[in-house]
C-alpha cells in the first residue's frame, strides 16, 4: 500500500512539472486585441519566470461595432492547444480588472470560450501556467491623441499616389490596428501613413528626419494629430523595388521587407503567346547578365501576356505597373513585382498588330522594351534573322533584297552598343568581328522603321 502511494505521488508530481514547463512561449489572440483571429499575427507574451507570461495593450470592449469582442491565448500560433475560460459549457467570460481568473486547456474539443472586458483600455495580463490562473488589470485609460485603428493609407512621392492625400493608397487590416500595404517604391522618394484619406491631420512618421529605411528593420513611428503638428518627418527610400509594408499602431512600428524577384529565371506567358494562359507552358525567356531577358517571337493581335518568375506558378508574377498597357513599341515600360496571386494590379501588355517581336526585360531597374523584329516593307514581309549572318565570332548583314538600310548596330544584354554601320547597301557588311561567346541584340533601321532580332554566339 505505502508503495502504491509513493508511486502515485511520484506519478502527480512527474505530471505537474511536466505542466508547469510545457509551454515555452504564450500568444495572446483575438478581436479585442490588435491581433484580431489571425493566429500568424498573435501578440507574443513576455515570459518571466518559467511559465510565467505578461502582456501590456490595448483590449476593445463589445460596443461600437456590436460584434463579439474577445481574447484567449495559444501555446503556438495555431489553433491545436489555446488557454481560455470554462470549456465545460459554451459562454464566455466577462473579467473584473485585477481578479484572478481559472484558465482551461482547449485542444479539439470542449466549447470555444473566450474572455472579455466590460471597457476599453489599457490593461496588463499576467499568465501563470503553473497554476494555471489568470489576471487581466486595467493600467489606465486610452490616451486623447491616439491613432484610428481601423484605417490607413501609405502616401509619397516614393509610390504611386505622389503627394496626392485625395489618392493616398489604401493598406490592408490584418488584425485590428495592424496594416500591410505590398507595392513598388522608387529610390529617394518618401513617403509616411495617413490615418484618413485625403487628410493632412491624423498622420502617422517616423519619429526622425529623413529616414533611409533598412530591409527588415523595425522603426518607432509618432502620432501627429493636426496638420500643423511639428516633426512631419518622412521614410526615404534607398533602393527601387517591390516592398511588403507592415504597421502596426497598436505599438507604433513600421517594417519595410523588400520582396523581389528571382534574378535567374522569367517566362512569357498569355493569349498572345504560344502557351495560351497555361502557366505550366510558359515559354522561357533568355538570360543574358543576371536579370537581363530576352524573347523572341509571334504575338497576336488583342491578345495579353505578362511575366512569371516560376513556371506554372501564378505567384512571383511581373506586369505593367500602371493598368493594362497597348504597349507602343520601342517604349520603355516600368514594371510591377507581385509576390503573390492574390497581390493587386495583375496587369497585362496587350497587343494591338500581330507581328514578330523581341521583348526585353530588365529585372534590376524593372523595366520591359518591346520592339518588332520583323516587319513589311513594299508589300513583302522582312525578316531580318535571315539577313543576320553569323560565322563564328564575327556578325555580317546581309542585303539581298537591296533594302533601304540605314542602320546597323550591335548590343550586349545591358544595352551597351557594342558596335555600328551606317549607310550602306552593299551585301555582307561586316557589323562585328572577335566576339566572345554570349547573346547579343542585331538592331537595323530600314526606311526610319527599327527592327530587332536576339542572336547568340
Amino acid at each position: 500500500m505505502k508503495k502504491i502511494t509513493f508511486l502515485m505521488l511520484l506519478a502527480f508530481l512527474l505530471i505537474s512539472t511536466s505542466k508547469a514547463s510545457a509551454y515555452d512561449h504564450l500568444y495572446v489572440v483575438g478581436n479585442a486585441c490588435p491581433a484580431g483571429w489571425d493566429t500568424q499575427t498573435a501578440i507574443e507574451m513576455t515570459v518571466g519566470e518559467a511559465g510565467i507570461f505578461t502582456w501590456t495593450g490595448t483590449l476593445s470592449d463589445n460596443t461600437g461595432d456590436g460584434g463579439q469582442r474577445r481574447f484567449k491565448f495559444l501555446t503556438e500560433r495555431s489553433w491545436s492547444t489555446s488557454l481560455t475560460c470554462q470549456i465545460t459549457n459554451p459562454g464566455h467570460k466577462m473579467i473584473s480588472s485585477g481578479v484572478e481568473e481559472d484558465l482551461f486547456v482547449k485542444t479539439s474539443s470542449g466549447a470555444d470560450n473566450a474572455f472579455q472586458v466590460s471597457e476599453t483600455a489599457v490593461y496588463t495580463i499576467v499568465v501563470n501556467t503553473n497554476t494555471m490562473k489568470m489576471t487581466c488589470t486595467k493600467e489606465g485609460d486610452l490616451p486623447g491623441d491616439t491613432p484610428d485603428l481601423t484605417q490607413l493609407y501609405i502616401v509619397g512621392d516614393a509610390t504611386t499616389a505622389g503627394w496626392d492625400p485625395d489618392a493616398a493608397l489604401e493598406m490592408t487590416a490584418s488584425g485590428n490596428g495592424v496594416f500591410t500595404w505590398i507595392g513598388n517604391l522608387t529610390v529617394d522618394g518618401e513617403l509616411k501613413f495617413l490615418n484618413q484619406k485625403g487628410s493632412w491631420s491624423k498622420t502617422i512618421n517616423p519619429v526622425s528626419n529623413e529616414i533611409y529605411f533598412e530591409n527588415g528593420t523595425e522603426y518607432d513611428l509618432a502620432f501627429r494629430p493636426a496638420e500643423d503638428s511639428p516633426d512631419d518627418f518622412k521614410f526615404k527610400v534607398i533602393a527601387t523595388g517591390m516592398y511588403i509594408v507592415t504597421v502596426n499602431l497598436n505599438t507604433m512600428k513600421a517594417v519595410f521587407n523588400a520582396s523581389m524577384p528571382d534574378l535567374t529565371q522569367l517566362y512569357m506567358v498569355g493569349s498572345a503567346t504560344t502557351a495560351g494562359w497555361d502557366n505550366a507552358a510558359a515559354l522561357p525567356m533568355t538570360m543574358g547578365n543576371e536579370g537581363v531577358f530576352t524573347w523572341t517571337g509571334d504575338l497576336t493581335a488583342e491578345g495579353e501576356f505578362k511575366f512569371l518568375n516560376q513556371q506554372g506558378n501564378w505567384s512571383k508574377t511581373i506586369n505593367p505597373v500602371d493598368a493594362d498597357t497597348y504597349f507602343v513599341e520601342g517604349t520603355e515600360y516600368s514594371l510591377g513585382y507581385r509576390p503573390l496571386e492574390a497581390s493587386p494590379n495583375d496587369f497585362k501588355f496587350k497587343v494591338t498588330t500581330a507581328g514578330s517581336y523581341t521583348v526585353s526585360v530588365n529585372l534590376n531597374t524593372m523595366k520591359a522594351v518591346i520592339q518588332i523584329s520583323t516587319g513589311v516593307e513594299n508589300g513583302k514581309t522582312i525578316d531580318i534573322s535571315k539577313m543576320i549572318l553569323v560565322n563564328g565570332s564575327s556578325v555580317r548583314i546581309s542585303n539581298p533584297g537591296n533594302l533601304n538600310i540605314q542602320l546597323a548596330e550591335l548590343y550586349d544584354l545591358t544595352g551597351k552598343r557594342l558596335s555600328s554601320v551606317s549607310g550602306f547597301m552593299t551585301d555582307k557588311t561586316v557589323l562585328a568581328e572577335n566576339l566572345s561567346k554570349a547573346v547579343y541584340i542585331v538592331k537595323i533601321l530600314i526606311d526610319n522603321k527599327q527592327y530587332l532580332q536576339k542572336i547568340v554566339l
